[in-house]
């Protein structure tokens, strides 16, 4: 577990980072590890510290699953289940009481085959599958977690339309349900609303969590799929082209936000949208748009009193021909905890557009740039921070399919954060 999702370095240790990103293979794809087959090797089955071992996940590794924790009120039920769902997921089955918020954790080690020798593998894409709910006693509902931590990485979910919230602790990524909705009688991965993706470089452990929270009046027996394998989501929508960017910064219960177009010919309409733990957008703001002035291409607005929580904005804009485009999602997280000086890049595979979230210590100028393993940079922007959380969106990057690094310097401190281009 050595890479680090958000790196606060400076200019020459971000430089001996690109030169390990470059001597780690990180170009290679990751295999689609098979967990089939378990047998327990010590402990007592289903118990705190029983490791089973998967034999065989790729050639020439096996896995070894160690139960490290089980709170109160959960009790696992099967270590992988394979009645249905996906055979080569690792799919652990539980029982949860009702009125408990029960979770049981999971060390998962790769090592070479047969021994208990552990393996670092070059790349690991884990994808947390059918992550979704019990409404059938709805509001008392019922909504599952996952929890990956693989000592960083990248992450990635259906930005646009998600029934997950993700959230960020430490170098773990959880991705718990909102809206408590069953979806779907079987584990499906065409179901991108209820999934996401945590990948990583060098990994030899990680760490799992599979629970649920249970307000309804009945225990619930459920299982998770844990699919180690790659999944690409729906991309940020694309921008009307006369927007040139859209940034907004939160300061305590405020998100103010700004955005600028080259030309607003043709644009009849913007309204300013906010989506919360439900993943449903709705109106906070509605700008009309009369012609072509200097005023009109250049708007701020500020959203007041914004409740603890997590929440997506985006820009609706709706031409005069009725053509309907949208921005770039700009993503807020009002938790105290998330007030740190960190850098993260949303999604992490990218095309032509991205969004990164810093939160600053104070107010001052910076430069976001894009560089390539070779320390090019391939992509440069100002930017003016201010103090709070920070999102800025780009529109018109472009450059080759490959890896690179996100950065942005400051006050003569460096934060990078790893991306791929597709």
């Amino acid at each position: 577990m050595k890479a680090i999702f958000t790196r606060r370095v400076s200019d020459l240790i971000l430089s001996f980072f690109v030169c390990l990103f470059l001597t780690s293979n990180a170009s290679a794809q990751a295999p689609i590890y098979k967990f089939q087959g378990p047998s327990l090797v010590s402990g007592t089955d289903k118990a705190v510290n029983a490791v089973y071992r998967f034999p065989n996940v790729t050639t020439g590794f096996d896995a070894l699953v160690q139960i490290t924790n089980i709170s109160a009120g959960i009790s696992l039920r099967d270590i992988d289940r394979t009645a249905d769902g996906y055979g080569e997921a690792f799919q652990p089955e539980y029982r949860v009481n009702s009125g408990t918020n029960g979770y049981i954790d999971f060390l998962i080690t790769f090592v070479l085959t047969g021994t208990s020798v552990a393996a670092s593998q070059p790349f690991v894409d884990a994808s947390g599958l059918d992550i979704d709910g019990d409404d059938r006693s709805a509001p008392n509902n019922l909504r599952e977690y996952n929890r990956i931590d693989m000592g960083g990485g990248n992450y990635s979910f259906n930005t646009t339309v998600s029934h997950l919230t993700i959230s960020q602790t430490g170098t773990a990524y959880t991705g718990t349900n909102a809206t408590g909705v069953l979806w779907g009688a079987l584990v499906d991965t065409s179901a991108k609303e209820v999934m996401f993706t945590v990948s990583n470089v060098n990994v030899s452990s990680f760490t799992y969590r599979v629970g649920a929270i249970n307000n309804s009046s009945n225990s619930g027996t459920r299982y998770a799929s844990l699919y180690f394998k790659k999944f690409y989501y729906a991309p940020f929508p694309l921008a009307m082209p006369g927007l040139i960017n859209f940034e907004g910064n939160r300061n305590g219960n405020n998100i103010s936000f700004k955005w600028d177009f080259s030309t607003t010919e043709g644009l009849d309409r913007c309204v300013l949208e906010k989506a919360g733990a439900s993943g449903a957008y709705s109106s906070v703001a509605d700008f009309m748009y009369t012609g072509e002035n200097s005023f009109e291409k250049h708007t701020t607005y500020t959203d007041n009193s914004v409740a603890k929580g997590n929440y997506n904005y985006r820009l609706k804009m709706i031409g005069k021909n009725g053509e309907i485009k949208y921005s770039s999602v700009l993503a807020f997280k009002t938790d105290a905890e998330n007030d740190i000086q960190t850098l993260v890049v949303y999604p992490s595979v990218i095309t032509s557009s991205f969004t990164a979230r810093f939160n600053a210590d104070r107010s001052e100028p910076a430069q976001l740039q894009v560089v390539d393993y070779s320390g090019r940079s391939v992509y440069s922007k100002p930017v003016t921070l201010t103090q709070g959380q920070n999102n800025i969106s780009v529109n018109d990057f472009n450059a080759a399919r490959g890896n690179f690094l996100i950065v942005i310097r400051k006050g003569g401190k460096t934060y990078s954060q790893k991306i791929i281009v597709q």
